[in-house]
């Protein structure tokens, strides 16, 4: 499976893109490099990208132009896996039996909150506001008008 998948990354992203192993052991998952999720994959690379994940449980795309790729990117890339669902975090009353779930009011979700800790120094990347996404930070409760 190894040569099989060095050689099949090479064909489908190119010669400048290759994919190792995450560990040591070779049993957590794969690193592909050189590839640019900032661009669609064709159908034949998703289906290469997803069969990855039948044979291993974490698969890494290092190197992603940190100005260039966004969160929209990552939902694009994450469709080819299933429709992308809310995050339960996200939900207003998680947990609640018994009625239907809602999303969180936009000034209760967590980028929100995030965003006006220290407005205008400090942002959410572009498209955190999609329930999809969960923003995982220490910011909320934070900033200068907060009481210690």
């Amino acid at each position: 499976m190894a040569e099989m998948a060095e050689s099949e990354v090479t064909r489908l992203f190119g010669t400048g893109a290759s994919i190792e192993p995450l560990s040591v052991d070779k049993c957590i998952g794969r690193r592909i490099t050189g590839v640019d999720l900032a661009s669609p994959l064709s159908p034949e690379q998703a289906e290469f990208v997803v069969s990855l994940l039948d044979h291993h449980p974490v698969i890494s795309f290092p190197n992603q132009d940190k100005n260039g790729f966004c969160v929209h990117n990552l939902e694009r890339l994450a469709n080819h896996f299933g429709a992308p669902i809310t995050h339960p975090k996200n939900y207003a009353n998680y947990g609640a039996r018994d009625e239907p779930l809602r999303v969180k009011d936009h000034a209760e979700q967590t980028f929100t909150q995030a965003n006006q800790a220290f407005p205008g120094q400090i942002v959410c990347a572009d498209g955190a506001e999609s329930p999809a996404v969960y923003v995982i930070t220490n910011l909320v409760g934070s900033g200068p008008t907060s009481e210690p």
